[in-house]
């Protein structure tokens, strides 16, 4: 069965589409579409809900939909779902597809409660910063693979900046821009990271770690007794791997035998 298009009106947040169209079977499906005019290009939060299916597009784009699992889950309200979308500047055209349940056929929609937009904001922030950490971590990899090893400790700072110190990720990044400093020669750098690691918190498995590479970084710059410090400081702490202790005994023997 066809429908004509009009012009229809929200009861408060709710459109009673079974009503309005004089009954209802299930997955019947209608298209809502409506114009909003902004006075700047901006981000605005939909809180929405269907019974069953919905869909919404902005100038085209696809911005959410519960096409696979309906409103399983949730209520017919507002906060029900909670997304954002982002008009530009003038005209701007909503298009919404409602298809219906068994039980009714109806939509809900405006502005979400203020605690689901706050969630919804944090976790889109969540979102792009971990696509942007991903891009600046294989960008670097790319060019650390084609020999600009200084072009990809910036794209590694870079990343660094977008991680939380306490984070796997941030101690994983870190040393590889140690790792990096050591293959250029630049031992005062990879030494500054080191020690920087050594001064903050670090899990248990990971303090030995950072450790030897220090002592390997100052023995190899030459200054000796920093080493020798680092090296029996490492033999000192009990959880190293054996054989990680007798790499450290044979460094400190080193450079107790060349001082």
């Amino acid at each position: 069965q066809e429908h004509i298009g009009q012009q229809v009106t929200f009861d408060g947040n709710r459109l009673d589409l079974s009503a309005l169209l004089g009954g209802h079977q299930r997955q019947d499906t209608v298209y809502l579409f409506a114009e909003i005019e902004a006075a700047r290009a901006m981000t605005v939060p939909i809180g929405a809900a269907a019974d069953w299916w919905m869909a919404w597009w902005v100038n085209g784009e696809p911005v959410y939909d519960t096409l696979e699992s309906g409103n399983a889950g949730q209520d017919f309200s507002v906060g029900a779902h909670t997304f954002e979308a982002n008009l530009r500047e003038g005209t701007n055209v909503i298009a919404i597809r409602v298809s219906a349940g068994r039980e009714g056929f109806l939509l809900v929609a405006g502005i979400p409660p203020a605690e689901r937009w706050e969630a919804l904001l944090q976790s889109t922030r969540d979102r792009r910063r971990h696509a942007r950490l991903r891009e600046l971590v294989s960008a670097a990899l790319e060019r650390d693979e084609a020999g600009q090893s200084a072009d990809a400790r910036e794209l590694l700072l870079d990343a660094v900046g977008l991680t939380q110190p306490d984070k796997p990720i941030a101690l994983s990044l870190r040393l590889r821009l140690g790792e990096s400093y050591e293959r250029d020669d630049q031992p005062n750098e990879a030494r500054a990271i080191y020690e920087y690691l050594l001064n903050g918190p670090l899990p248990g498995w990971a303090r030995p770690v950072v450790q030897m590479r220090l002592a390997q970084t100052l023995q190899a710059a030459g200054d000796r007794a920093a080493a020798l410090e680092a090296w029996t400081e490492l033999t000192q702490m009990s959880n190293v791997h054996p054989k990680a202790r007798v790499k450290a005994q044979a460094g400190a023997a080193e450079c107790e035998t060349h001082n």
